[in-house]
């Protein structure tokens, strides 16, 4: 997807490319989180492997955090890939310090746990694995695309600009674009307006929906653990 963008912008200022790539490898980790995440939730559950897990020692909250912890790493090698991609096809990037790498990490942590967290009940209320699939792959590609491709191109986005500082994927995607692109580059980038999240407000809201749908989350699987009738 990056590669087709990128052959379209021709000879576009290496920020603009890197910016793309940011936007594209945050849509590649929410196919991840709400696809392959919910993919496999729903695997275990038509094969009942949740009757399995009741009559094993094991909290709810261990299974939760086995698949989050499954979820984000492999989310990252798809945003690690896009970004690379995007370094060899003539994107530029450059951390604005330090401070800025706990910053993308955690960014980008709350940002997957959001989505997957999100899949589960579409996957409790799917009735098999092929409405769940179509559900998850939906959702993320029409929140890519109502953002302007996770709020790197503002004006492609179908809401208003300054909803791209809030919306859950564009927001992470602009906190990653802040602290990923040179300063100063993101009107060459096509970033601005609106203006970029660069404060700690922006990271601060970030956590309350990657805590939020944590604890939600949590409840979501002890609702599984406990169910006597398992979807079919």
């Amino acid at each position: 997807m990056y590669l087709v963008y990128n052959a379209s912008l021709g000879s576009a200022p290496p920020t603009m490319k890197a910016g793309l790539s940011i936007g594209i490898g945050i849509f590649g980790s929410m196919i991840v989180c709400l696809y392959v995440f919910g993919n496999q939730l729903i695997i275990d559950l038509e094969d009942q492997r949740y009757e399995t897990y009741r009559s094993m020692p094991m909290m709810p909250t261990a299974d939760l955090a086995g698949r989050l912890s499954a979820g984000i790493t492999i989310s990252s090698v798809a945003f690690l890939t896009t970004v690379f991609i995007g370094l060899v096809t003539g994107a530029s990037y450059s951390v604005r310090g330090l401070n800025s790498i706990p910053v993308i990490i955690a960014a980008f942590a709350f940002s997957c746990v959001l989505w997957m967290i999100v899949s589960i009940p579409m996957v409790m209320t799917a009735s098999n694995e092929r409405y769940a699939e179509l559900l998850t792959t939906i959702t993320a590609v029409i929140a890519t695309l109502i953002t302007g491709n996770n709020g790197v191109m503002p004006e492609a986005a179908m809401v208003s600009e300054n909803l791209l500082n809030i919306i859950p994927n564009s927001l992470s995607t602009r906190v990653l674009s802040y602290h990923l692109i040179e300063g100063g580059a993101y009107t060459e980038a096509g970033l601005v307006p609106p203006a970029m999240p660069s404060g700690i407000e922006s990271l601060g809201l970030l956590t309350v929906y990657g805590v939020v749908s944590a604890l939600a989350g949590v409840m979501l699987v002890r609702k599984l653990h406990n169910k006597k009738v398992l979807p079919k």
